[in-house]
């Protein structure tokens, strides 16, 4: 594997997105962030963006992502996190 490293980020994202949209998929990066795109109820389709220099939240990600209430937020267009949210 050429010493690569898995990111276990964009799994928590994927895992996160499967559980409250359907057709889930990775879509490639754009500049430092992971991207990907879900289908609504509605059939409209969203992305979230997803800094991977947010990997420190790897493993708390999904309660990140419910506490914030993103699904919501996608229902009601594209999202980018490129920093923690405060309070």
């Amino acid at each position: 594997m050429l010493g690569m490293e898995i990111d276990p980020l964009p799994e928590d994202v994927r895992q996160y997105l499967r559980q409250h949209f359907s057709e889930v998929n990775d879509e490639l990066p754009q500049g430092d962030s992971y991207v990907f795109s879900m289908k609504l109820a509605s059939g409209e389709r969203r992305e979230i963006k997803v800094h991977r220099e947010l990997s420190e939240f790897s493993g708390v990600i999904a309660a990140y992502l419910n506490e914030h209430n993103f699904a919501a937020r996608l229902e009601r267009g594209n999202v980018e996190i490129s920093e923690p949210l405060r309070g």
